[in-house]
């Protein structure tokens, strides 16, 4: 017959891991006298110890959690006014390059447009003024370059 497998409450378990700490009879005996192995015992008893320690962690003593709560507040606060100030300069820094790379696109372009009507004659600044692209000569490789699809 499958023997049935017991379960045991919080305060069962907590019993059980105050015995086993005291240190008044050996592990492997107390866990054969509950019918729980020795890993199941160190699994309750790790889980307890961590649980005791953030109940230790969260209870105000003498006003001192309260003080060191709200300085980390204050910190967190500051923190987040930083990261909204780093963002707005990015944003601004963004934009400010935009506006000189287009600034600079426009200048080199005005230049190379220049160039080429200087090596094309009359009949490239008609085309390129109309819209149309000339083929031929060094105007055509600046251009080419700066275009922008």
């Amino acid at each position: 017959m499958a023997e049935h497998k017991r379960s045991f409450s919080a305060p069962e378990k907590a019993k059980i891991i105050r015995e086993g700490m005291a240190g008044t009879r050996p592990i492997t005996e107390l866990c054969r006298h509950y019918g729980i192995t020795a890993t199941q015992y160190y699994d309750w008893q790790k889980r307890a110890l961590a649980g005791m320690t953030d109940a230790l962690e969260h209870r105000p003593k003498n006003g001192k959690h309260d003080k060191h709560a709200a300085a980390l507040s204050k910190a967190e606060e500051k923190i987040a006014k930083l990261h909204r100030a780093i963002t707005e300069i990015t944003l601004e820094n963004i934009e400010l390059k935009k506006r000189l790379g287009t600034e600079r696109y426009g200048a080199l372009r005005r230049a190379a447009a220049r160039e080429a009507d200087r090596s094309r004659g009359s009949h490239a600044r008609t085309q390129r003024l109309a819209g149309q692209t000339h083929v031929a000569g060094a105007g055509h490789r600046a251009q080419h370059l700066l275009r922008v699809d």
